[in-house]
């Protein structure tokens, strides 16, 4: 399995880009996982360019312990 990490605050610089590029790794076998972090991150754009389900694959970093322990679990048991 195939896996990228993105961690943003769902404010790219090139959005077209960006989504052009999750829609080429996702189609090539990549699972992405979206981790928000920042003020008041745009969770829209991470949805768009992670993997679906949102609730499997867009996570908050709020405590980093805890997004670790998900991400492994996740991970570890698809």
């Amino acid at each position: 399995m195939k896996v990228v990490i993105l961690v943003g605050d769902g404010q790219s610089v090139d959005h077209g880009r960006a989504l052009a590029t999750a829609d080429w790794l996702k189609s090539n076998g990549a699972v992405i996982y979206g981790i928000a972090n920042g003020d008041g991150p745009r969770l829209s754009e991470l949805t768009q360019l992670a993997s679906s389900p949102d609730s499997q694959y867009v996570l908050q970093l709020g405590d980093i312990p805890t997004v670790s322990d998900t991400l492994l679990d996740r991970l570890c048991n698809p």
